[in-house]
C-alpha cells in the first residue's frame, strides 16, 4: 500500500485468460451435441441404475442414465450434495470485489504480469492482471470483518473501493475512475472441510465440486484443470476406456489416489492462507487505516 517492492516472482508459464474466451475453445474441442445449455442437475433417483433427475429451461423433468457421471458443478455443487451431503461450503471473514475493464495502457504495462498490492497489517489487497486484448482484470480481497461489505449496488461498489484505497499507489485511482462498477460483482471467499473420497459409486467429482479452495491461493481453475486430466488418464488406463462396473471402480481409486493427498495440501495451504489475511486486520470501529496523502512515485508499472 505504500508503493514499496516487497518481493518479485517469476510465473514464467502461466497464462490469465477470461472464463468467457476459455469456455469457447474447449467447447470447440467436443464433438457437436456433448454441451447442453440450460439444463440444471437436481438429484439422483436410486433404482436398479441409478439415473440423474434434470430441470431443462427451469421447468419440465427428465431423467438421463449414464455409465459415468462427473460432477463439476461448482463449489456449491448439487452432485457432491447427492453424494456427501454433510460437506458443505462455509464462508471465510474474507471477500472479493472483482472488477474488469478496457484498458490497453495498464495492459501493455503491465507486461503479462500479476501485479499484488497489500496493507501490511493484513486484511486488505489489491491484484490486477491483463487478460488479453487489452482487458483488465483487478480485484480488491477484504476483510469483511474490518471492511463491512458494500450494498450490491454499483455506487456503493465504487464508493467503498475509493475509501479503502484512498492514498494508495498508482495506476489504482485511475482504475477506479474508469471502472463500470456495475459490471463488478462481490464473490464470498469459501473453504470445506475435505471429503473422505472424490467418487461414490459410478459418479466422480472434479473441480471446486471437488474441493472449494480459498481463492486466495489461485489455485481454483488450475486444480480443475489437474483433475480432468488425471481423471481422464485414469478411465482410459492402460488398454484404454472400459465400461465394466470393477474396471470403472480401479479407475476412480486410481484417480482418487493420486488427487486426494494433493487436495488435502491445498486445502491445509488455502486454510492458512486465509488465517494469515485475516489475523492482524484492524477491526471495524478503529480510526481509518489510510491517511490521505499522495501517491508514492515509487510505485509504477
Amino acid at each position: 500500500a505504500s508503493g514499496a517492492l516487497l518481493g518479485e516472482k517469476a510465473l514464467p508459464e502461466h497464462v490469465c485468460i477470461l472464463r468467457r474466451a476459455l469456455l469457447p475453445l474447449l467447447f470447440a474441442a467436443l464433438p457437436d451435441g456433448v454441451v447442453r445449455r440450460g439444463v440444471a442437475f437436481v438429484g439422483f433417483d436410486e433404482g436398479e441404475r441409478r439415473a440423474a433427475r434434470l430441470v431443462t429451461d427451469g421447468a419440465s423433468d427428465e431423467t438421463a442414465t449414464a455409465t459415468v457421471y462427473v460432477g463439476a458443478d461448482g463449489k456449491r455443487s448439487r452432485v457432491r450434495e447427492a453424494l456427501f451431503p454433510a460437506h458443505r461450503v462455509e464462508e471465510t471473514p474474507v471477500t472479493e470485489l472483482i472488477n474488469g475493464l478496457h484498458a490497453p495502457d495498464v495492459a501493455e504495462a503491465l507486461r503479462g504480469r500479476l501485479l499484488k498490492f497489500r496493507d501490511e497489517r493484513g486484511g486488505l489487497a489489491v491484484g490486477l492482471a491483463s487478460v488479453g486484448e487489452g482487458e483488465v482484470v483487478w480485484y480488491i480481497q477484504f476483510d469483511r470483518h474490518a471492511h463491512p461489505m458494500p450494498e450490491d449496488e454499483a455506487d456503493a461498489k465504487e464508493g467503498f473501493a475509493r475509501r479503502l484505497l484512498r492514498g494508495w499507489p498508482e495506476p489504482l485511482a485511475d482504475l477506479i475512475r474508469r471502472t463500470d462498477f456495475s459490471r463488478s460483482y462481490l464473490s464470498e471467499v469459501v473453504e470445506m472441510q475435505p471429503l473422505p473420497c472424490l467418487y461414490d459409486g459410478d459418479t466422480v467429482l472434479v473441480g471446486d465440486a471437488a474441493h472449494p479452495l480459498p481463492t486466495l491461493l489461485g489455485q481454483g481453475a488450475n486444480a480443475a484443470a489437474c483433475d480432468a486430466v488425471l481423471l481422464g488418464d485414469a478411465l482410459l488406463g492402460d488398454g484404454g476406456f472400459s465400461a465394466e462396473p470393477a474396471a470403472l471402480q480401479r479407475a476412480f481409486a486410481r484417480y482418487n489416489r493420486r488427487r486426494l493427498s494433493e487436495v488435502d495440501a491445498l486445502h491445509r495451504e488455502g486454510r492458512a492462507r486465509v488465517e494469515a489475511f485475516t489475523r492482524s486486520a484492524p477491526r471495524a470501529g478503529a480510526p481509518p487505516p489510510f491517511s490521505l496523502r499522495e501517491p508514492s512515485s515509487r510505485a509504477t508499472l
